[in-house]
């Protein structure tokens, strides 16, 4: 803005005053992708208030059991404790969580708004088909995933080796979004079984 400013010397004229906002957050919220209030949940956890803290968790990403095993925890690398002694495991804390709910065989209460009567096709099911399904069905829409293979998970299910994320912990977040409403139809092919027009 050098022009302006130099303007504004020139002429002598007062500047008008603009209202600026700012918004500060924990270094580890800024690194991480999906900007979790990391804080918040952990502070949760703190307090044993786990469901709460999953609550949170959902607010951002569908998938933290996934997450909790698999993410390579940029935030752990920017967290402000490891200034003193080392980061937070917060990668850790996020699958502690989730396991927490799936050992008590609780299930999530995820509230949803009014059904629409908008439909929404999602071509695979994999993480971000998902996600995707996840949160449109939040909003109420009527939701069909068309996934090729046999089974959803896509890279998470078929890149990742089991020992590292279990099978049981993809089917668990899968069927936490398909009681959203959201239906799989599994062993179909886009462009060959069905075709964009048969979607619509």
């Amino acid at each position: 803005f050098r022009g302006d400013f130099e303007k504004a010397i020139k002429e002598k004229k007062r500047i008008e005053r603009k209202n600026y906002k700012i918004s500060v957050t924990a270094p580890c919220m800024d690194a991480c992708p999906s900007s979790l209030d990391i804080p918040r949940y952990i502070e949760a956890i703190y307090e044993g208030r786990f469901e709460d803290s999953l609550e949170i968790i959902r607010e951002r990403t569908c998938l933290p059991g996934i997450l909790g095993r698999v993410c390579v925890n940029p935030c752990e690398e920017n967290c402000r404790r490891a200034l003193v002694d080392g980061p937070l495991a917060i990668r850790w804390l996020k699958r502690f969580v989730f396991d927490y709910e799936m050992h008590l065989g609780r299930f999530p209460k995820i509230k949803t708004a009014e059904k629409k009567p908008d439909k929404v096709a999602i071509i695979g099911a994999g993480p971000a088909g998902l996600s995707c399904a996840f949160y449109l069905a939040k909003k109420g829409y009527q939701v069909t995933i068309f996934e090729r293979h046999p089974q959803p998970g896509g890279m998470a299910l078929y890149g990742i080796p089991d020992y590292r994320l279990p099978r049981e912990i993809i089917f668990r977040e899968v069927s936490i979004i398909e009681s959203l409403g959201v239906e799989i139809k599994y062993n179909v092919k886009v462009g060959e079984d069905i075709t964009i027009k048969d979607m619509f």
